[in-house]
């Protein structure tokens, strides 16, 4: 188990604001104080080489880590999709230009397509400075909508209709969103390590 008393302030190594409000909802009953890595280090680009979420997330982390001299935590996600062979897993952010354009090219790979069948994945590492590290990964499975869904969320919230659920990701509140996800699981697992109670978060 985490000793979550040494742990005072965590690095999430990332420049994506979504992301990093979200890590802060997500953890704020631990009580530590969270940094966005890309307000410490503006400058930073980690190039995401691994063949993995997991790779990537350490490749993250451990650069985030090494730059501040504080723990730091990173996340990888993306949709895998049945009918496209897993694509596009780790590449997800880099499928297309922009967000919107990634949620086009998807939808027309998938025209005409039946099986919609798809996850989320979630790999998340914490680094610490001494060179420790711990990880998980969790998912989300559902399926793709033939259409954009909701207003909430980012990447492909809009597409993503969790397995017995009604609503897409980005039709969801950030608390039903948690519940459910891909990264909700995954830190319900880092709560656990550090010897919290999530009992709002669905394993």
């Amino acid at each position: 188990m985490i000793d979550v008393k040494t742990l005072r302030q965590l690095v999430i190594a990332t420049g994506n604001r979504n992301k990093f409000v979200e890590f802060q909802k997500l953890l704020a009953p631990l009580g530590i104080t969270l940094l966005m890595g890309k307000d410490l280090c503006p400058n930073l680009e980690v190039e995401e080489t691994g063949e993995t979420f997991l790779e990537n997330a350490r490749l993250k982390a451990q650069a985030w880590c090494e730059r501040t001299n504080l723990p730091a935590l990173a996340d990888d996600s993306g949709i895998e999709v049945a009918a496209l062979g897993g694509r596009p897993g780790v590449r997800s952010a880099r499928y297309a230009p922009t967000d919107a354009e990634c949620r086009a090219k998807l939808l027309g790979e998938l025209a005409g397509v039946a099986d919609r069948s798809a996850r989320f994945a979630a790999a998340l590492v914490l680094c610490w400075p001494d060179g420790s590290e711990w990880s998980t990964l969790q998912y989300c499975d559902g399926s793709v909508t033939e259409q954009e869904l909701g207003e909430r969320g980012f990447g492909y919230d809009s597409l993503f209709l969790p397995l017995g659920e009604t609503k897409t990701f980005a039709q969801m509140t950030m608390e039903e969103k948690d519940a459910v996800s891909h990264r909700g699981k995954a830190t319900r697992q880092l709560f656990l390590a550090l010897g919290g109670k999530c009992d709002t978060i669905k394993s």
